[in-house]
């Protein structure tokens, strides 16, 4: 399956080319990165996309992602250390209208997991799953912008969540070459293993 999910990566830049020559649509590229942590439990990924614009509104997203998540917990009386490396590919519905976009999207994912004991020993595991991923931004007033963000891995039953409110605070008139935003977020994560939540503000 992992062969399958490979080749599908590599294959899919030629499909994207094909369905372009088949059709009429527009489309677009991006690339999305992040991370978030500390040095005990965190996430990090790279996930490039290919949009192609069906209607003023509605688009399909097809993108992959290579991913990284670690955490620590207390397990027989010591610290167990998991690494979990990961790569999915996946595609999207998106809506796009004047005050809101919101999307949908569904794929499959790969990860490699490792468990490191106290005691030196360690398990290595490829997990598999179906992932579920979904986002939504909506434009209250025009200085002011509501979002919510989500998504499930069934590989190892990870899910991550946050929600934010954020305000622009300068260059009014959008003429500057710099805007400052104020806000707060929410986000929690986490599966079996051990959950957390946080709670931030901050202005960029």
């Amino acid at each position: 399956m992992r062969s399958v999910l490979v080749n599908a990566l590599r294959l899919a830049p030629r499909a994207s080319l094909l369905l372009i020559a088949q059709s009429s649509v527009a489309m677009g590229q991006e690339v999305v990165t992040g991370w978030e942590g500390t040095s005990s439990r965190g996430y990090a990924f790279v996930s490039p996309a290919a949009t192609f614009q069906r209607s003023d509104q509605f688009s399909w997203i097809v993108r992959g992602a290579a991913s990284y998540l670690y955490y620590d917990l207390p397990e027989n009386g010591g610290t167990t250390r998991v690494r979990s490396p990961g790569e999915s590919l996946g595609v999207a519905l998106r809506y796009s209208a004047p005050q809101i976009s919101a999307t949908i999207g569904t794929g499959y994912e790969i990860r490699q997991t490792t468990r490191h004991f106290e005691s030196g020993d360690q398990s290595k595991q490829t997990e598999r799953g179906l992932i579920v991923q979904g986002d939504v931004f909506y434009q209250v007033t025009p200085l002011t912008n509501l979002s919510a963000l989500a998504s499930y891995g069934g590989a190892n039953h990870y899910t991550w969540a946050r929600g934010g409110i954020k305000r622009q605070i300068s260059n009014f008139d959008n003429q500057g070459p710099t805007t400052l935003h104020g806000g707060a977020e929410i986000t929690g994560q986490g599966n079996k293993d051990g959950r957390t939540a946080q709670l931030g503000g901050g202005g960029m």
